[in-house]
């Protein structure tokens, strides 16, 4: 019996994690702080008066900060998880076989002397199994069927006078996995004798079975695996061997990196040929990947019993999927489950609240500022909204400036033309003479016409 070679585990660098935020000594928060620190929050921070008014606040931010961390923390794990969970991990797993067969045998004939019982024949059972871990979680995670492990069987009968009844005549016994099967713990092959084979003779045969691997592997020729010291893997693997070669070796062109050099050893891959492409190395290695050995097991049917059981098992090692790997999916699940519906009404009902908090403290200092002075806040408030207003509307005056609202004074001043307002209301004034313009330039045009 021949055993499937054993594959390298895969490797791969973690994602190295960022640093995270910098914690550094509290200090008596200032005005100026409080105003970066509010800006630097999210929405449903509360507003600066509210940070430094009310002590309860500084309670929030310290939750804030940390939720941050969390966020940090689990973004930062759901990264190294993915990236686990993205390599392919494979672990290796005893697959037992069993082999046993049954005899249909001749029974004596009646007192007419006629033979009343069927005809004989032999039945071949090949069955199989994984081998318990020790771990029972593990054990259940991975149970699978045995023919989910095998992509094609072959029996070949090798007695010197057995053909085979039926209108095949022929000494093999052929299956393939079809794409869509249901899946089962063993296989049964059952066929007639033939009249001229003795029962006290076995049935030799010979059954080879090939393994279905996920991703498909592929025996290496020996022109390429003494180069890269493989002898069986995926085809992904293969090309980062053949390519870690090339850069080990020098072997890419310093001219033109998009060629590489058949110098040596290597050469003989594609004779007749200085360099090639790059881009038709994968179809080079192809040329040198078949598929894998077989499993081969040599078996005798008993055809003089009616049962037979073979005394030895046999066992191939076969690789299945890391129960981490399945571990890691429900992980992955669950971050974008659990809680998280919860979590979204959580900060919308604080965003909600920080709005209606912005608002009450609107109006209270609106309010305030009318009980400390009602007249002056009165005459700045209305100076204010003339101020607006004649700069919504455009509005002139004298001297052609926008004077609602303002005194002589503040117009011999010239750091009131410096001011925000005074842009944008040049730009307005320049948009209202704009439109102007066109107006008595569309009403002449229209008196030429006439």
């Amino acid at each position: 019996m021949s055993h499937p070679s054993s594959a390298p585990a895969a490797s791969s660098s973690q994602m190295p994690a960022p640093p995270p935020p910098s914690s550094a000594p509290k200090r008596k928060m200032t005005e100026q702080d409080a105003l970066k620190h509010s800006k630097r929050f999210r929405a449903h921070v509360p507003p600066l008066p509210v940070i430094l008014n009310i002590p309860e606040s500084r309670m929030y931010q310290d939750l804030v900060q940390m939720e941050q961390k969390l966020d940090w923390t689990i973004t930062r794990k759901r990264a190294e998880i993915q990236d686990a969970v993205a390599r392919p991990t494979k672990t290796k797993r005893q697959l037992r076989i069993y082999l046993s067969n049954s005899c249909v045998l001749p029974e004596t004939s009646d007192v007419s002397g006629l033979d009343r019982s069927p005809p004989r024949s032999w039945t071949l059972k090949i069955e199989g199994r994984l081998i318990d871990s020790g771990n029972p979680r593990q054990d259940k995670l991975t149970k699978r069927k045995f023919s989910t492990f095998i992509r094609s069987i072959v029996v070949d009968l090798k007695g010197p006078n057995y053909t085979m009844a039926g209108p095949t005549n022929g000494n093999l016994i052929e299956w393939y996995k079809p794409p869509s099967h249901p899946h089962q713990d063993g296989f049964t092959i059952q066929r007639p004798l033939s009249p001229s084979h003795d029962s006290s003779e076995g049935l030799p045969c010979r059954i080879l079975m090939q393994l279905d691997y996920d991703p498909p592997r592929f025996k290496v020729l020996p022109q390429l695996a003494d180069l890269i010291d493989i002898k069986e893997d995926t085809k992904a693997s293969v090309l980062q061997a053949v390519w870690n070669y090339i850069k080990i070796k020098g072997l890419q062109d310093k001219d033109d990196r998009r060629r590489v050099r058949g110098e040596g050893a290597f050469g003989k891959l594609f004779p007749n040929q200085p360099s090639i492409p790059m881009h038709i190395l994968p179809e080079i290695i192809n040329q040198y990947l078949t598929v894998p050995d077989p499993v081969v097991i040599h078996y005798t049917i008993q055809t003089n019993v009616e049962k037979y059981t073979h005394p030895r098992c046999f066992d191939v090692e076969v690789e299945v999927e890391d129960t981490n790997r399945s571990r890691g999916n429900a992980i992955l699940a669950s971050f974008a489950e659990e809680g998280a519906k919860e979590v979204a009404g959580l900060e919308e009902e604080i965003s909600n609240l920080s709005i209606a908090i912005r608002n009450a403290r609107t109006k209270r200092d609106f309010l305030q500022s009318f009980s400390n002075d009602p007249s002056g806040f009165i005459h700045h408030w209305l100076d204010s909204q003339a101020r607006d207003l004649s700069l919504t509307l455009g509005v002139e005056s004298q001297g052609g400036f926008p004077n609602r609202g303002l005194s002589a004074e503040d117009l011999r001043r010239s750091e009131l033309f410096h001011l925000p307002w005074a842009e944008e209301a040049t730009v307005l004034y320049d948009g209202a003479k704009l439109i102007e313009l066109q107006l008595k330039a569309q009403q002449q045009q229209q008196t030429q016409r006439r």
